[in-house]
């Protein structure tokens, strides 16, 4: 034990000597959310907004709790006080969902939002009151029972009612959205030094420093641009196959998220989003907080780029409190209708979502700053990193995955760039030769070609020393090709 302690120390030491040190500076800066809705196209005078939710249940299910209290008698002054144990109710409540929908003066629904979700809480009758007998307790609370209920309900309904009236001023108005930010620079180290990328970082939170609460401010967005040039410069050097490398995978990631982050508040969203997608790239297969935020951000980024096209023609008023909007209130009446009309809204902003996403891909893909078969890549603790194809993985129409499953007539020779790979699994297609590229897969453990139309095998499948499983079964090898590559690898278990 205490030499697999000493080995993991070690390695540790070994691994830290190598790893870059991320560093970041923080400052807090805002950015102009636009409204949700084609406020250019929406008459608010004779649109009608409208808040439906569902029904409010307080169960007739109680549980007896106790406390201590201070209490006293009727009449009797405070100094004769003594605390006592009392008794009260603790009583479930569940509040529903809530939308509100807005629709234009042709009766066309163009926006509706769940602003309550469906949630279970308690009131607590008697509380801080002095029920010394549970007896006393049950009285008091079948007298007040339906006045009781009727306050829980008023006062669930009267909170949904504001979310609704606060989500309405924000998604028809223009409001700042505070946020921290986060700039990353590599820390200078024996082997590098980076004194341009803390530069770059300090002019971007010089930048978005000018533009908190100020979006439009020029010197700001110029500040960002300065910070993304000495970015997109590192990254341009990056070796993702070299962890000693100047810039590797890790500090392009975060490289990449500032270049995202800068053209987001430089309101261009496709080049934010590309870079968020490579940022995304360096971390294939791999889920921490820090790609977690970046998935988070993607998401807000699909938003922002459709909500400012929709209105970037729009004059920008602010919200404040003076313009609140008066929503019409159906209760329970209309809520199936709200569920529909929801259901049916949020599949096809769903669907332009997704279109968008491909659309995004495709062209990081076409440019080579994304590998095609990057998202194609899973992970898991026990397989680490396996690439499968053909695969149907992302395809979201029947077409789709009937031509992603087409067997492939050559091999994926773009594969060979995803060095991480462990696994990669192509049986059952009609691959006749293996390019020398597969030498760059140094990572790979197993790799399966079964059922496939081979006849030679490549004297690079040699390089790959970390192969323990070459699977071959169904392809009609010519005499003495798997002596050659055995031959190279003694110890991989060749499967015929």
């Amino acid at each position: 034990m205490k030499k697999l302690s000493l080995i993991l120390i070690g390695f540790c030491v070994f691994f830290g000597a190598y790893a870059q040190s991320i560093k970041e500076l923080k400052t807090e800066s805002s950015y102009l959310v636009y409204p949700k809705v084609p406020i250019e196209k929406i008459d608010l005078t004779t649109a009608k907004i409208e808040f439906s939710h569902g029904e409010i249940t307080v169960s007739d299910e109680k549980s007896v709790l106790k406390e201590t209290n201070l209490c006293k008698a009727k009449g009797a002054k405070l100094k004769d006080a003594q605390a006592i144990e009392t008794f009260y109710y603790k009583i479930k409540y569940t509040s529903p969902d809530a939308f509100v929908r807005i629709k234009n003066n042709s009766g066309e629904v163009v926006y509706i939002k769940k602003t309550s979700e469906k949630a279970s809480d308690y009131d607590y009758f008697g509380k801080n009151e002095c029920y010394f007998l549970e007896a006393i307790l049950e009285s008091a609370y079948n007298k007040m029972k339906a006045k009781n209920d009727s306050m829980i309900i008023a006062n669930e309904k009267s909170a949904m009612y504001k979310k609704a009236q606060d989500f309405v001023n924000e998604s028809l108005s223009f409001y700042y959205e505070t946020e921290n930010i986060e700039v990353y620079y590599v820390k200078d180290s024996k082997e590098f030094q980076y004194p341009e990328l803390l530069q770059a970082a300090n002019t971007a939170i010089d930048g978005y420093n000018a533009l908190k609460n100020n979006y439009a401010d020029q010197v700001g967005k110029g500040k960002l641009m300065e910070a993304i040039k000495v970015w997109d410069a590192a990254v341009a050097q990056k070796d993702v196959n070299d962890k000693k490398a100047r810039i590797n995978r890790r500090s392009a990631g975060r490289l990449y998220h500032n270049i995202a982050l800068a053209y987001a508040y430089c309101q261009d969203y496709d080049n934010a989003i590309k870079s968020l997608n490579a940022s995304l790239a360096m971390y294939s297969g791999i889920s921490n907080n820090f790609t977690v935020a970046c998935e988070s951000l993607r998401s807000r980024l699909y938003d922002e780029k459709k909500y400012y096209e929709m209105n970037k023609e729009a004059e920008v008023k602010l919200a404040t409190a003076s313009n609140d909007i008066v929503i019409q209130d159906l209760g329970t009446n209309s809520f199936a209708d709200f569920k529909s009309d929801y259901a049916s809204y949020n599949r096809d902003d769903m669907t332009d979502k997704i279109a968008e996403a491909k659309k995004i891909q495709e062209e990081a893909v076409a440019s080579g700053e994304v590998n095609k078969y990057q998202d194609k890549v899973l992970h898991s603790a026990t397989q680490g990193y396996m690439l499968s194809l053909p695969t149907s993985l992302g395809a979201t129409s029947l077409a789709e995955i009937q031509a992603a499953m087409k067997k492939l007539e050559e091999f994926p020779v773009e594969a060979c760039d995803l060095v991480q790979l462990n696994q990669l699994i192509l049986k059952n297609n009609h691959i006749k030769t293996i390019p020398a590229d597969i030498k760059k897969l140094v990572n790979l453990k197993r790799l399966d070609l079964s059922k496939n139309e081979l006849t030679e095998l490549p004297v690079e499948l040699g390089e790959l020393k970390e192969l323990n499983t070459l699977v071959l079964k169904g392809n009609p090898l010519k005499a003495g090709e798997v002596e050659k590559i055995q031959k190279l690898l003694p110890d991989c278990t060749i499967k015929l």
